[in-house]
């Protein structure tokens, strides 16, 4: 009796029997790095085959379409920086190590088409489309990388997703449709727009003060817009980050980018305070147009957004700078006859 009343009474189970038979069944997670590896490459596969192949109907059109492409290549880059050391993670499986060596080669070939089209103006039609072209090259070893990967999870037992590459999208392009004639990139005007002339007999004779400040306010507006112009292409589609590019390269390459807008919100503020300073009458024609549109270049370079087609931001940007451009094209191509008072 006394050992009975202290037997311990058994502890009723928190879940149903079914529950406890099911969670006592669970599999234990694998410790074996081949079957991780063999999923990874397989969507990684899967994913940079889904980018590639849908540059080909962009490639291919009768009107090429520059700043969608780029967008699409740029995905693909988005992917490729994902899975990036992918291939020392498949090295860690001694079975996959050929398949290690062919992701390293993929990311190696890949490295400068994607750099190339994405460092391009985004209407540079011709660079955007070689890129597209090159990359569209690498589905082949696209195909090639899901395969053995493919081949190596059979071997090992080991379930994977197969990689689907649309059909015809390995086929050779052929000859491509002409390109339409590419959109000039900002660049300095190269023509100096005529200097005020001496007049006998009054007027803002090279004596007078209206015409030094004249000649020194062109001088302004050649090196000002210039400036401005230069800048703009070399920050038009602006890439931070390419694949394989570490941290530091990417924080070096954004600190150069913010040092080119600063040098060029410097060089407008110069010239701005020339317009506020002289207030020439034969120059107001001149002044009505420069001040807003430089001001506007001004706060364009200070948000330190760069035009390209990926983020709204940079979608508003890229028509902020196709409008501005538009701007300052009229303008110094009409500024000698708005100053033509000062004779």
């Amino acid at each position: 009796m006394l050992l009975g009343a202290c037997a311990q009474a058994p502890v009723p189970s928190s879940g149903t029997p079914s529950e406890d038979v099911a969670s006592s069944a669970l599999p234990r997670p694998s410790t074996d790095p081949c079957i991780s590896v063999l999923s990874l490459v397989g969507t990684f596969s899967q994913r940079l085959a889904d980018d590639l192949a849908s540059l080909r109907p962009l490639v291919v059109a009768k009107s090429f379409d520059a700043p969608k492409t780029q967008a699409t290549i740029r995905a693909a880059a988005a992917t490729m920086n994902q899975f990036g050391g992918l291939e020392s993670t498949a090295a860690e499986c001694a079975s996959a190590t050929l398949i290690a060596a062919q992701i390293a080669v993929l990311r190696s070939e890949a490295k400068v088409p994607f750099e190339s089209s994405l460092a391009a103006y985004i209407l540079d039609s011709q660079t955007i489309r070689a890129g597209a072209v090159a990359l569209l090259g690498l589905l082949p070893k696209v195909r090639a990388l899901a395969d053995a990967t493919l081949a190596l999870a059979f071997k090992l037992d080991v379930e994977i997703a197969v990689v689907d590459i649309p059909a015809g999208a390995t086929t050779p392009i052929g000859s491509l449709p002409p390109l339409a004639t590419p959109r000039p990139t900002p660049r300095p005007t190269s023509t100096p727009t005529k200097r005020p002339t001496t007049k006998t007999g009054g007027g803002a004779g090279s004596g007078s003060s209206s015409y030094q400040i004249a000649v020194r306010y062109l001088d302004s507006v050649q090196s000002t817009y210039s400036a401005i112009q230069r800048t703009a292409s070399e920050l038009w589609g602006f890439v931070v980050e390419f694949p394989g590019y570490t941290p530091d390269e990417v924080a070096a390459r954004k600190s150069e980018a913010r040092q080119e807008f600063k040098t060029a919100v410097s060089g407008i503020g110069t010239h701005l305070s020339l317009i506020s300073k002289h207030n020439v009458s034969c120059l107001k024609d001149a002044y009505a147009r420069d001040k807003p549109l430089a001001t506007a270049w001004r706060s364009a370079f200070r948000s330190y957004v760069y035009p390209s087609n990926d983020l709204p931001e940079n979608r508003a940007a890229l028509y902020d700078w196709q409008a501005l451009e538009t701007r300052t094209d009229a303008f110094l191509r009409n500024l000698s006859k708005y100053v033509s008072d000062c004779r």
